[in-house]
C-alpha cells in the first residue's frame, strides 16, 4: 500500500483499520490485546510548520526510536489537510531548490532502532497539501503512522520561519 499520498480513501481505510484494532482491545475473552511496546519507544519532538506562502505547508519534526527494533514512518494524518506527502528539498548546483515527492525508499521513512531521524528544511519533510489556512501561534494535531508502533500523535506549532536543526 502506497501511503505517501493520503487522500480521503486512504484516510477512510486507516480509520477502518484503527477501529478494528480498538475493537479487538475490548474483547472480554481473557486475551485482550495489549498496546505494542514499540509504540512506547517512538517519540516525536520539535514539530513545527512555517507559515505557508501557498496552500501547501512543510512540516518539520524529530523522531527518536529508543527501542531495539527498527521501525518505519509510513504516513501522516491531520485535520488541516486531507492529503499529506513526503517530500525532500534538493539544491541543484545552480542554487535552485526543487521539492520532488520522495518515494521514501518504496513507501516509508526508516527510523532505525536507537536512532534519531530529523525532518528539516533543506532535507526530507512532510508536506500538508492544500492545507487549511494557519497563522503564527496556531497549533494542530498530527498523527504519524508507523509500521510497528502504530499511531503517534503530536502537536505542531505554526511558526514564522523554521531553521534547520
Amino acid at each position: 500500500m502506497n501511503i505517501r499520498r493520503i487522500g480521503i480513501v486512504g484516510r477512510a481505510a486507516l480509520v477502518v483499520a484503527a477501529v478494528g484494532m480498538l475493537a479487538s482491545c475490548g474483547s472480554d475473552d481473557g486475551n485482550a490485546a495489549q498496546s505494542s511496546p514499540a509504540g512506547d519507544d517512538i517519540t516525536v519532538s520539535e514539530a513545527r510548520m512555517a507559515v505557508p506562502a501557498t496552500e501547501d505547508g512543510a512540516i518539520y519534526l524529530t523522531i527518536t526510536n529508543a527501542g531495539d527494533t527498527d521501525d518505519e514512518l509510513v504516513g501522516a494524518l491531520s485535520d488541516i489537510t486531507s492529503m499529506m506527502h513526503f517530500h525532500r528539498s534538493d539544491i541543484a548546483e545552480s542554487g535552485e531548490a526543487t521539492m520532488p515527492e520522495d518515494d521514501m525508499h518504496g513507501g516509508g521513512l526508516a527510523v532505525p532502532a536507537g536512532d534519531t531521524v530529523r525532518l528539516e528544511p533543506g532535507a526530507r519533510h512532510l508536506m500538508a497539501m492544500r492545507a487549511a489556512p494557519v497563522s503564527v501561534g496556531d497549533r494542530f494535531a498530527l498523527t504519524l503512522l508507523f509500521r510497528d508502533a502504530g499511531q503517534v500523535v503530536t502537536e505542531v506549532e505554526v511558526v514564522q520561519v523554521v531553521e534547520p536543526s
